[in-house]
């Protein structure tokens, strides 16, 4: 989770320009955009564990996938005054790293919270989280709002996942992502405006 929004900062702060928003154009459009991400991440997840973890109780872990994130639904203010944004200001740089580090923070006692809950042993907490990561991962670099989120075009987790596992898992996710992740797109701005 922590690293993911290291990948926001990033983006947010290389970033050069911004194209007129084709999914996002409104705090509420950003908080369905993070609703959907925590969805997608949740159905990468499960696809995940089936190839990787058969025997990890799948409606635990669905449980688990769906807090990713959960703290940024009470923080879209915060977060969506960045969204497309480049050339932070230092101020602004600053801002969004104690945003990011409060949800960070929110995020990790909720996984210790649901850990201790469900009795999940460290070693069981490790691949859950390791599932998640991927997953996480592998859609915020194949959503295509995450290139207008970020004004930059992403580099597929694969390529920069660290170890050779993790790299051959997101590649597994990404060639099968548009068929799991069906029906839990961002529909663009304009296929959701009328024509009169």
């Amino acid at each position: 989770m922590a690293r993911s929004i290291l990948f926001v900062l990033a983006g947010l702060f290389f970033a050069a320009t911004v194209k007129a928003a084709t999914y996002v154009e409104t705090e509420a459009d950003f908080a369905k955009h993070i609703e959907l991400h925590r969805q997608r991440v949740a159905a990468l997840g499960l696809a995940l564990a089936a190839k990787e973890y058969p025997s990890v109780d799948q409606r635990t872990l669905r449980f688990f996938l769906l807090l990713h994130d959960s703290s940024k639904t009470k923080s879209t203010a915060d977060l969506y005054r960045f969204y497309g944004k480049t050339g932070l200001t230092e101020q602004e740089i600053g801002d969004l790293k104690k945003t990011v580090q409060h949800i960070n923070d929110v995020d990790s006692r909720m996984a210790e919270k649901f850990f201790r809950r469900f009795k999940i042993n460290a070693q069981e907490a490790e691949v859950f989280l390791w599932i998640e990561k991927v997953a996480d991962l592998v859609d915020r670099s194949s959503d295509p709002v995450a290139t207008e989120e970020f004004a930059r075009k992403m580099t597929p987790a694969s390529e920069y996942m660290k170890d050779e596992r993790s790299r051959s898992a997101a590649l597994f996710l990404e060639k099968r992502y548009n068929g799991i992740v069906s029906g839990f797109e961002m529909p663009s701005v304009r296929s959701c405006q009328r024509v009169f």
